[in-house]
């Protein structure tokens, strides 16, 4: 639940609350904002002292509006386009492997405890340090990865443009001589589709011939007696 630093007030409690992130990482509602900016040009963020911490000073510039990510998120992501400008050395500019790896770990340790807020003066102090004695690869770096940037999709790439070996290529012996058809399997047909027999003809039918039984008087019965007989 987003919190304003200043006040205690939460979004879930305040619908119409707005926040935004401080460049210490903590947030502020745009009523306590507007209300310390009208006293100063610069304030102190009460999350850091809230947490121990030696309170940051900002101007009304530096900080943006919350967007529901974590405000540690949105300060990291500072700090890295603060940090990585300046340490920008590349694979090609040591010896070996191990020892830019040891580089990437000792930039993302860096950028770690500025996030943290640890030793935060003395890292910027070698920071600058480390900037104003190497101008020139900062420069050279700086320069290749903006040309990087801008040739991205329109300049081919190495792999793109060298062929791959094909590993599977025949002699020329080979691919001179042809090659023989295979011969092709008659395919069988499914029974319903084999030809069949003709079939016969319908034969005609016979008309039915009616039986008529002939009865003659003989075969009547005799009527009964009558009374006068």
């Amino acid at each position: 639940i987003a919190i304003c630093s200043f006040c205690g007030d939460k979004e879930s409690r305040n619908a119409t609350l707005r926040l935004q992130v401080t460049p210490c990482g903590h947030t502020i509602c745009k009523p306590c904002g507007g209300a310390s900016f009208s006293k100063s040009k610069t304030i102190e963020c009460n999350g850091c002292k809230a947490a121990g911490l030696s309170p940051m000073t900002f101007r009304k510039e530096e900080i943006v509006p919350f967007d529901g990510e974590d405000p540690l998120v949105r300060k990291e992501q500072m700090v890295r386009h603060e940090v990585l400008p300046i340490y920008n050395r590349q694979e090609s500019d040591f010896k070996d492997r191990s020892e830019y790896v040891q580089y990437l770990d000792r930039v993302e340790s860096l950028i770690q405890k500025l996030v943290n807020r640890v030793d935060e003066q003395q890292i910027k102090d070698e920071m600058k340090a480390y900037q104003q004695a190497n101008k020139d690869v900062i420069f050279r770096n700086q320069h290749k990865k903006k040309e990087r940037d801008s040739s991205f999709g329109k300049k081919p790439l190495p792999w793109q443009i060298t062929p791959a070996p094909n590993v599977h290529r025949r002699s020329p012996e080979i691919e001179a001589a042809p090659t023989p058809a295979a011969p092709i399997a008659p395919v069988p047909l499914h029974p319903q589709l084999m030809p069949q027999a003709p079939r016969p003809p319908p034969q005609p039918q016979q008309a039915a011939v009616p039986i008529v039984t002939v009865i003659s008087d003989a075969d009547l019965p005799s009527p009964p007696p009558t009374k006068n007989e």
